[in-house]
């Protein structure tokens, strides 16, 4: 008979990582389709940087995700809440790819100003993103949090205090302060942490 509730081995791992490449990829699709549409429509390229810089963000956001999930294969011990905790925090991923490039948009609206009039949700979409990212940082395992140290806490905390301005502010300046900051801190991070994969 099968026990559901015992722990499954690392080796789990090889499972789940099927599950979160897929929706990985969904993501990654949605950004590449979305930009290639935006590189071809007819809006004037100054109102797109905005959108543009967040999909740069997100795609190397992405692939950071990706490349360092292969951590849990180190976990010896898998539960469900896992899985079920990992498939959330990929789909916010999608979920915010799809906010940015919606299926349907007004012709001749200016993209950046439609992402500054809806965004509250996108925003706050980010800070449960990044918040997301805390607890699955955690849950790789204390020593692992203790090795990120507290450059960490304080990357992370500094893009949740701006994401959470960001909410209340309309001014097209700050918007793109932002993204250029989110743009160079998460290079400047996957730079220091991660360069080579121990």
């Amino acid at each position: 008979m099968i026990d559901l509730d015992a722990s499954l081995s690392g080796e789990m791992f090889a499972h789940v990582r099927v599950i979160l490449g897929m929706i990985v990829a969904l993501a990654c699709a949605r950004l590449l389709n979305g930009f290639s549409q935006l590189i071809q429509s007819s809006a004037t390229r100054s109102y797109m940087l905005i959108q543009t810089g967040w999909t740069i963000y997100l795609f190397f956001s992405l692939l950071s995700f990706w490349w360092f999930q292969v951590q849990l294969s180190q976990l010896d011990l898998w539960r469900f809440n896992h899985y079920i905790f990992l498939i959330f925090y990929v789909s916010l991923y999608f979920f915010i790819c799809v906010f940015l490039y919606p299926d349907k948009v007004e012709p001749g609206s200016q993209r950046d100003e439609v992402l500054i009039r809806r965004r509250k949700i996108f925003f706050l979409l980010l800070i449960l993103l990044s918040s997301t990212d805390i607890i699955d940082t955690l849950f790789k395992g204390i020593h692992y949090f203790q090795y990120l140290g507290s450059y960490y806490l304080l990357h992370e905390s500094m893009f949740i205090i701006l994401a959470l301005i960001a909410v209340f502010v309309r001014n097209r300046y700050f918007h793109l302060s932002f993204v250029l900051f989110a743009i160079i801190e998460e290079i400047i991070w996957t730079a220091r942490q991660y360069s080579v994969m121990s």
